[in-house]
């Protein structure tokens, strides 16, 4: 089963260019809201699995798609994850691949326009923040912190 968001409404992709909306197919069973499909999940599954129409299916265009998770709770990311990736960074590859967190605002659907401009002023305020708050807490470290402490803060750091 492929699910998708097709016109802002939780769909099931039949074939390329073809999809049932889920609410109207389950006769509204189903919401048409994708984001909460995800709490429905197993029963969405079973289901498509045994009643899905395709005779009910609407055709779409690829424009007509949009994010498939519009409202996560949050985001993990991987980087690093293989060779080629680490050597355009110019990083060595890592013995386990980071893992960060990313605004839930960077899923977006094939369509979306974003305004980088912002992106990277926001992007320097975050380096800046991160840089000078890195610098207190190295201090703190440092200084103020029982070595047992320190220890401890700067392992956590690798987590």
């Amino acid at each position: 089963m492929k699910f998708a968001s097709v016109r802002s409404r939780a769909s099931i992709i039949i074939e390329p260019g073809l999809a049932l909306d889920l609410e109207r197919a389950s006769s509204g069973t189903f919401s048409h809201d994708p984001a909460e499909a995800y709490a429905n999940w197993g029963e969405i599954v079973a289901w498509a699995a045994s009643h899905a129409d395709a005779s009910l299916a609407e055709p779409f265009v690829e424009s007509d798609l949009g994010n498939p998770v519009p409202a996560p709770q949050q985001v993990f990311a991987i980087g690093l994850n293989y060779a080629k990736h680490a050597a355009e960074g110019g990083f060595e590859v890592p013995t386990s691949p980071a893992v960060f967190t990313k605004f839930v605002s960077c899923l977006t659907g094939p369509y979306t326009t974003q305004t980088l401009l912002n992106m990277l002023r926001a992007t320097m305020w975050v380096e800046r923040f991160t840089i000078d708050t890195l610098s207190v807490w190295g201090r703190l470290l440092s200084t103020a912190w029982p070595s047992h402490l320190r220890a401890l803060a700067h392992s956590a750091h690798r987590l």
